[in-house]
């Protein structure tokens, strides 16, 4: 009687098993793109410190620093959209005399490159970033171009094997919608890849 049990748990078993491999679906997972451009703002942090004097430094003030540099920043013609002071971030660099950073907004390259240009004393750049920001309306665009990307990739692999695709099962969007790159790693790029995963059947 225990035997017969067995044998009936196992063909269960085996029925359930065999049941659930048929309904496991071939699929095919590509990654798609598209590449689109961006308009972005531009950032340069200047650190104005006295430790940045080599001389005759008991004779300047911090105020006399800042004024120093935004004369010049005036007499380059930089035109920049804000500036901002930023004394906190200056304390954690941790420069034993007075200090501190100006953060100033810029539209153009143009602009960016006369900044970096001026020379001031007891001024020096920390970094230049460019920030853009991806509306709802732009995500939704290039996902789609993107998506239509990965489906004529995965057509084409499929065909490789004489299959075809299916409909999508999975889609996997990493991409940001804010950004924020140093120039100085990155370089001047202003042409980006928007990129998902998708996963297609395979008939």
């Amino acid at each position: 009687m225990k035997l017969l049990k067995y044998k009936i748990a196992a063909l269960f078993l085996i029925g359930a098993l065999s049941h659930g491999f048929t309904q496991e679906r071939d699929e095919i997972s590509v990654i798609g793109s598209t590449e689109y451009k961006i308009e972005p703002i531009y950032k340069v942090a200047m650190v104005i410190s006295l430790a940045n004097v080599y001389y005759d430094v008991d004779n300047y003030t911090l105020e006399d620093l800042k004024s120093k540099l935004l004369e010049k920043v005036e007499s380059a013609n930089v035109s920049y959209d804000k500036m901002e002071e930023d004394a906190l971030a200056y304390a954690f660099l941790g420069y034993e005399r007075d200090g501190t950073i100006l953060r100033f907004t810029l539209s153009s390259l143009d602009e960016v490159k006369k900044l970096l240009g001026v020379q001031s004393l007891g001024t020096r750049p920390q970094e230049t970033v460019q920030e853009f920001k991806l509306s709802d309306k732009e995500m939704a665009e290039y996902g789609k171009l993107a998506f239509e990307d990965a489906k004529n990739r995965a057509s084409q692999l499929a065909a490789q094997i004489g299959r075809s695709i299916g409909k999508a099962t999975k889609i996997s969007d990493n991409n940001y919608q804010d950004y924020r790159e140093s120039i100085y790693y990155t370089g001047i790029n202003n042409t980006k890849i928007y990129s998902i995963s998708v996963s297609f059947e395979l008939k």
